[in-house]
């Protein structure tokens, strides 16, 4: 082969390495412009504020910038240089060993791999997440002893407690702590035992320690601080505040998280608090302040603007003032145009076919499977809208104004009404629709019940109602049955008493569930089955008939 031949492809091959030498070097300077850190200032030298990402990452509103997002931990920073970019391969070895040995029940290496863990990805709430619920759930039911349960599920929090340390801005995980503290410790088999180590000093130990620390959510104040709770609930409902606090605070998106459910989380707390004091066997002011703390913590969350989706916001206290609007523009119309209503209706019940007019005429008590369905489908085809009746109403007035000079005071009035009734409708319309929007996202949380039971629960007849079942059944425990009897009997008399007060508690499905259960125990004081009969006439059989048959 010829040498000219030969030169050309390594002429070739040089200009190529020069070119891209060339094009490193004119890519160096907008690296350098969009990386090059910020420098601190001197007495002598002003500081520079670096390049494009050093500014993003030190601008708050953007928070890219580590010391942003919670504490440094110095270790957790050295043992992610030591894994030289392969941080994610470890984190799946080490879940992969802790795995192993909590299967094998070697709780105590799997400990140690939890720590090293947490310090290769601090900032992965996920980890934090569901390790601390994995600790909390599975492996404390893996014990034997209660009190070797419950330090893993103090340990659980503990451990949850460090990864909010960490993670300063991000609301899911105080939420998730406060569910543990307040649910596990309060809702397991345990929680009688439970809850007196919770109250137990040892468990409240230096900073860093105890379970509350800097939880505290002075109720008075609205402010956070230190505060020694002795109470699950009460601490879990600090922390699901502090979980408010931050997402005020920062803004954070959540995927997935409802936000009645989000801002249900502390007012129902106060309320299960509230009712843990009653199963303690406590009835006085303590109790009584504290269904009054929880019917105030739900009023304000009534008040609070929750978003919903592309439709805006709603308050979950406008739906019973909406509900009265659509209802008091519905009247308004009917008397604008009387008989109207029942003229469609009687027009669209002609339509109907005969099984259906039956299945309708027919008492609901008494209806077969398809008489129900054919009811139902029926009922909604001969509903009349405000829309149908205005629009009846305005027809038959233009019918009649053709007959009347357009300038004359009685063809003016026809045209009154018939726009006052159009805006009857619309107003209704929009009332109904803002009602049903809001309806949506009360059935999320059970509104109205929590609202009611926080409403009845407060009231002395219903405290002492409480306070007579519970002297029964530890009288009952105690077999003391003439006293056990005598208790159920003034209990339900009492709460007889406050449903004839609140009558929407008789159609309350949890409470209904509360008088059959202790109706069965009433039963058994008297030497009866389940389904005996009960000395008649029974001052709550409605309350029985209603609930049993739902059961």
């Amino acid at each position: 082969m010829s040498p000219e031949k030969t030169a050309d492809p390594r002429r070739r091959s040089f200009y190529r390495k020069l070119a891209y030498v060339a094009g490193i070097c004119l890519l160096l300077f907008p690296l350098f412009v969009l990386g090059h850190p910020a420098t601190h200032g001197t007495r002598d030298t002003p500081g520079r504020s670096g390049g494009v990402l050093a500014q993003l990452r030190n601008d708050p509103e953007h928070g890219f910038s580590q010391t942003q997002l919670g504490e440094i931990d110095m270790t957790s920073e050295t043992f992610k240089l030591a894994t030289l970019g392969m941080r994610g391969i470890a984190v799946q070895v080490l879940w992969a060993k802790y795995n192993k040995y909590r299967m094998q029940k070697n709780f105590s290496f799997a400990w140690d791999l939890l720590q090293q863990l947490k310090q290769l990805a601090p900032h992965f709430t996920k980890v934090w997440e569901h390790l601390a619920w994995d600790i909390t759930y599975n492996v404390s039911v893996a014990q034997d002893d209660y009190k070797d349960k419950f330090f893993w599920v103090v340990g659980g929090a503990k451990y949850l407690k460090e990864g909010i340390a960490l993670n300063g801005r991000e609301p899911r995980l105080p939420r998730e702590l406060g569910r543990f503290i307040s649910q596990k410790v309060g809702r397991a088999d345990e929680t009688p035992l439970y809850r007196a180590l919770f109250r137990d000093e040892a468990w409240f130990q230096t900073e860093g320690e105890g379970l509350p620390l800097n939880a505290g959510y002075n109720e008075q104040t609205q402010t956070r601080e230190h505060l020694v709770l002795r109470d699950n609930w009460q601490v879990g409902k600090a922390w699901y505040r502090e979980a408010e606090r931050v997402l005020a605070e920062y803004h954070v998106y959540a995927p997935g998280l409802s936000r009645p459910v989000f801002y249900s989380d502390a007012p129902l707390a106060q309320m299960y608090y509230a009712m843990a004091l009653e199963k303690d066997g406590s009835f006085d002011k303590v109790a009584e302040d504290a269904w009054h703390t929880a019917g105030r913590d739900w009023r304000e969350f009534g008040e609070r603007e929750l978003p919903a989706g592309d439709e805006g916001t709603v308050r979950l206290n406008d739906y019973e003032p909406l509900v009265q609007e659509a209802n008091e523009c519905t009247t308004a119309l009917d008397k604008l145009a009387p008989g109207v209503r029942d003229e469609i209706r009687g027009e669209k019940v002609a339509k109907l076919r005969s099984a259906e007019r039956k299945a309708l005429d027919t008492p609901a008590d008494k209806r077969t499977e398809d008489e129900v369905r054919a009811a139902y489908e029926a009922q909604s085809r001969i509903e009349v809208t405000n829309d149908e009746v205005a629009n009846r109403l305005a027809q038959s007035l233009r019918r009649q104004l053709r007959k009347l000079p357009r300038d004359s005071e009685e063809a003016q009035g026809m045209e009154r009404k018939a726009k006052e009734a159009l805006s009857l409708a619309q107003r209704a319309a929009k009332a109904q629709e803002q009602a049903k929007r809001i309806d949506r996202q009360r059935s999320i949380v059970n509104f109205a019940h929590w609202r009611l039971r926080a409403e009845v629960e407060q009231t002395r007849d219903m405290l002492d109602a409480r306070r007579a079942i519970y002297d029964a059944d530890q009288a009952m425990a105690g077999a003391q049955i003439a006293a056990a009897l005598a208790g159920y009997e003034k209990g339900f008399a009492l709460w007889r008493k406050v449903i004839d007060s609140h009558p929407a508690l008789a159609e309350d499905s949890e409470f209904g569930y509360d008088v059959i259960e202790a109706v069965n125990r009433y039963r058994r004081a008297r030497g009866q089955d389940e389904k005996a009969d009960l000395p008649q006439p029974f001052i709550l059989q409605d309350v029985l008939n209603k609930h049993e048959k739902r059961r």
